[in-house]
């Protein structure tokens, strides 16, 4: 029966290990390029695209101002959506 990892790639990570490498070929202190850019989506508030390596989050944010419900005068209310 085969575990989660096979043997031979538990081998492979092993010896990486042992020669302070990752799978990836990175040391162990080494860390992916990182950047950060802010207002990059032009109809949001406020927005930014974030990469680390070859992965990239892209976020923006809304806001409406209005009145609060007439039960509640001194809270405010927050919406949250996510696509």
């Amino acid at each position: 029966m085969y575990g989660i990892v096979s043997s031979v790639k538990r081998d492979y990570i092993v010896d990486l290990a042992k020669h302070g490498k990752r799978v990836d070929g990175r040391g162990f202190d080494q860390f992916r390029d990182v950047s950060v850019r802010t207002d990059v989506i032009k109809s949001a508030n406020g927005s930014a695209e974030v990469k680390i390596g070859n992965t990239r989050v892209l976020v923006g944010v809304k806001i409406q101002h209005a009145e609060p419900f007439p039960d509640m005068p001194e809270s405010g209310v927050l919406m949250v959506n996510a696509e």
